[in-house]
């Protein structure tokens, strides 16, 4: 390739409104649809730190189904044998250390309907986040527009924005030349003060892969992290949740 058509080339591409394209992508997703498949959820936990630590595991799965008619989750019976198992194990102080019912807690309605249904969730983060700059990155070997935003602290309670001293987060969002979304980051840093003395930090961390299923954008995984330490306490803890469409 010539060095001037390069330029050329990537002068045009910058030009285009990412954003745009963005928005007009996220109206084709009808969600008219039904869709099928193995909704997985890994979890990792740890309390404290060095020996004193402690440490849970989960994993469960679950069948789902959405479409116009909503949504159905469906668990098959050795999965509920497991529950009625480690339920028995926690009445007699020996609990499981990687048990179903930790990562349950993470298989709720919300998260699944925004896996199921992403352009929904995309389409809020635009109602509050401000865009600030386009340009491109690399993902996955190739060369994709990146979106850049900033996201106010609306999802931290009212009543405890008077302790936040710090607050920074920020948002990522990869489409392709049509403007579909590839993926998206988002990391969230807040450091609070409560009555002078007790000092609070806080990180959390989300990754998400999109991909197009039927007239459905759905996402293919979900990773969240996250630490908190404070008042003499620290815990950290992982979850990735998976879609595998059937």
């Amino acid at each position: 390739m010539s060095r001037f058509l390069l330029p050329f080339l990537l002068f045009n591409y910058l030009a285009a409104d990412g954003l745009s394209d963005f928005k007009a992508a996220l109206v084709r997703y009808t969600a008219k649809s039904t869709i099928k498949g193995t909704l997985e959820v890994q979890t990792w936990s740890r309390q404290g730190k060095g020996k004193d630590a402690t440490e849970m595991r989960g994993q469960a799965s679950a069948w789902v189904e959405y479409g116009p008619q909503g949504l159905q989750m469906r668990w098959n019976r050795p999965f509920l044998n497991q529950l009625d198992q480690e339920a028995r194990l926690r009445t007699k102080g020996t609990p499981q250390n990687n048990q179903v019912s930790n990562a349950l807690w993470h298989m709720d309605l919300r998260k699944t309907y925004d896996l199921l249904d992403a352009s929904k969730n995309l389409s809020l983060i635009l109602e509050i986040a401000t865009f600030q700059s386009e340009g491109l990155e690399p993902l996955n070997g190739r060369t994709t527009r990146v979106l850049r935003f900033s996201v106010p602290q609306s999802g931290v309670p009212e009543r405890l924005h008077r302790w936040i001293k710090e607050f920074n987060s920020t948002a990522k969002i990869w489409i392709d030349k049509e403007g579909n979304p590839l993926s998206y980051w988002q990391s969230t840093h807040i450091k609070a003060r409560a009555f002078l003395v007790t000092s609070f930090e806080q990180t959390q961390e989300q990754s998400v892969t999109y991909s197009r299923t039927a007239d459905n954008l759905v996402c293919l995984s979900v990773e969240e992290k996250q630490e908190f330490g404070g008042g003499g306490e620290y815990n950290s803890s992982r979850t990735i949740r998976t879609f595998s469409p059937q």
